[in-house]
């Protein structure tokens, strides 16, 4: 039946009602630029945020404090004042354990009614409607867990939210698992049910609500927060909400009449008089995992735990204003595929006894199990005899163990390689990049050691103003007589066909998932989400030419020759990293003559960039962007 249904609010081109009574534009003389006197100090408006039958949200940055925060511009009729007493009673939570957002004051300017809020980052509404995927159940787990914490917070006040929707929950930061329940413009005394005659936007509306049966009590939200849960979960919203008579029949044709057996159903219970309560639902096995036990649980167990604990860590530590990033997010939240199992980086701020009192930063991977953490420092120590920097490796300090947990101290490397898959990669940089990772890959070769885990997301540039790149991350690494038949390790897009398919590895499979790496700088395709089988062809994807400031169609050619080499799937035959540092495509043979003189100049000169000093080398780069010694008019990554 679930086939059958709507298509979820988010991929509707209708836009779903934003607050009480639809969105209605309501003018105000509040305009950019403009200046709200409150008690606590004067708010300059940067930009609007959002407008709606309440008024609009603007990002604001208060006079003489950093960062920003959200303002919430209302009339100051009864609505206005009403959500301010709201906030004032809510604010004796605590905000960032009750997962609610953070309220710092409220005043009346120039009649109207202000509330200044934390800023956010982005709502779960527009989070399915930029990227249209769903959410595993690892993240589900956290977020229903927060959420439910939230209703148990505020229903300890005596309050209901009556307007919980996908608008209405918000990342706290960019890929970052916490969220926040905001908005409380609708919330209500649970005595003030018995007066209403309607609350919640028709998606996500109760039963009793559509059906009038009154009175109605705090049980309204936990069936918002499981549709919620629902739609995140199938990736499509569950029933019509075309008409209120279109959701009751979908409800039944779906639901019947449930047992109270799991979550997702007893959230969903059609009687409210038998729905399950938020200190019931934080006891549920879904939350507490009791029923993921035994040895064929045990991995899955222990990573959704990983992901219980780490959201505990990514919770905001209190401070005036969050701080917003400039930097945009790729939507993508950490998949459990992708994350290390036990794991968490930090960067921190140490200052070197030896030095004149300067400030070293390191970045610091802290690993919950001590057999982790042995197995990735066996494998550093023995990268530490290579020279890190000649060989594109990251570098390792130390390790230590800090009350129960234990950490490896690396070099503080900066943005990934995947934070520049915005458009398409110049050959010249592909090339830096590729001699790069084969020198890497060559050392590791050298020492019988396999990485395991070549992605986007594990080549780091090692500083802002050079090419120069170091590939990251030996938690999944091993000794390539260690890696028995049948082996599952890769993350899917770059596992090697002889991965997948259950037959004898070697080190070359670092060769593939490198290809893999190149292609997609190279397309612009990337090959997230596909099943196992269809990377089996991988391949054999067609690989269409840019068209970019400069370009050679012959070292397009020789590029694909040696893509074609790597990606060949019978791994005997494919090359390994002497040969491709040996390949045309690195030496450059093939650019000869005078047709080539300019581009050959320009490839050379990048080529040379990786090579030179960490610090910032002007005659080469400008904000990290490789110059040609005749003009500056390549702009490579930006």
């Amino acid at each position: 039946e679930l086939d059958r249904v709507t298509p979820p609010p988010w991929r509707s081109k209708q836009e779903l009602p934003m607050s009480r009574k639809g969105n209605r534009n309501t003018s105000f003389g509040v305009k950019e630029g403009h200046y709200l006197v409150g008690n606590q100090g004067i708010y300059k408006v940067c930009k609007f945020l959002g407008e709606g039958s309440f008024g609009k949200v603007a990002k604001c940055t208060k006079l003489g404090s950093p960062g920003f925060c959200a303002i919430k511009i209302m009339k100051s009729d009864r609505a206005g004042l009403r959500e301010m007493e709201t906030m004032k009673r809510i604010k004796h939570l605590d905000p960032d354990k009750n997962h609610l957002v953070k309220m710092y004051e409220c005043f009346s300017f120039q009649n109207m009614t202000c509330i200044v809020y934390e800023i956010l980052e982005e709502s779960l509404y527009n989070f399915f409607q930029k990227y249209e995927h769903h959410i595993h159940l690892c993240h589900i787990r956290v977020m229903a867990q927060q959420l439910l914490t939230a209703l148990e917070a505020i229903n300890s006040m005596g309050l209901i939210h009556c307007d919980i929707k996908m608008d209405n929950i918000m990342f706290i930061r960019q890929n970052c698992i916490n969220v926040k329940l905001i908005d409380f413009g609708l919330a209500l005394e649970t005595k003030e049910l018995t007066t209403v005659s309607r609350v919640q936007v028709t998606p996500f509306r109760a039963p009793e609500v559509i059906l009038g049966l009154y009175p109605l009590d705090k049980s309204v939200d936990m069936w918002a927060l499981g549709v919620v849960l629902a739609s995140s979960y199938f990736g499509k919203y569950p029933f019509s909400y075309h008409t209120e008579y279109d959701t009751i029949r979908a409800m039944v044709q779906i639901f019947g009449v449930p047992e109270p057996e799991v979550l997702e159903k007893r959230m969903l219970e059609v009687n409210p008089q038998r729905r399950i309560t938020p200190s019931q639902a934080l006891t549920h096995d879904f939350l507490t995992l009791k029923h993921l036990s035994g040895e064929s649980h045990a991995e899955y167990a222990a990573m959704a735990q990983d992901f219980m604990e780490e959201a505990e860590l990514e919770k905001p530590s209190s401070s005036s204003f969050s701080s917003s990033s400039s930097q945009t997010s790729n939507g993508n939240l950490k998949t459990p595929e992708s994350n290390s199992s036990s794991c968490r980086s930090y960067s921190l701020s140490l200052k070197n006894p030896v030095s004149d009192g300067s400030m070293d930063i390191y970045a610091i991977k802290i690993l919950k199990y001590v057999s982790d953490a042995k197995k990735e420092v066996e494998v550093m120590e023995l990268i530490r005899d290579l020279d890190p920097d000649k060989n594109n490796l990251i570098k390792f300090y130390e390790y230590f163990t800090h009350r129960n947990v234990n950490c490896v101290v690396y070099e503080m490397l900066h943005q990934r390689l995947y934070d520049y898959m915005h458009k398409p990669t110049h050959l010249c940089n592909i090339r830096s990049v590729a001699e790069q990772m084969f020198q890497a890959l060559s050392a590791l070769k050298s020492i019988g050691v396999v990485h395991g885990d070549i992605k986007l997301d594990n080549i780091l540039f090692a500083d802002k103003n050079s090419l120069r790149m170091k590939l990251i991350d030996f938690g999944l690494a091993r000794k390539a007589k260690e890696l028995v038949k049948g082996t599952k390790i890769q993350v899917t897009p770059f596992r090697a066909p002889e991965v997948i398919l259950g037959l004898p590895l070697d080190e070359s499979i670092d060769m593939w998932a490198l290809g893999m790496v190149l292609a997609c700088l190279y397309s612009m395709v990337q090959i997230f989400g596909l099943p196992e089988e269809d990377l089996l062809t991988a391949g054999e994807i067609k690989v269409h030419q840019k068209t970019f400031d400069l370009h050679d169609d012959n070292d397009h050619r020789v590029f694909l020759d040696l893509l074609k080499r790597m990606l060949e799937v019978n791994p005997q035959k494919r090359i390994p990293p002497s040969q491709a540092l040996a390949h045309d495509f690195i030496t450059m043979r093939h650019l000869s003559g005078e047709s080539a003189a300019e581009y050959f100049a320009t490839a050379k000169t990048i080529m040379g960039s990786p090579s030179s000093s960490s610090s910032s080398n002007s005659s080469r780069t400008t904000n990290g962007n490789p110059q040609t010694p005749e003009s500056k008019k390549l702009i490579l990554w930006r």
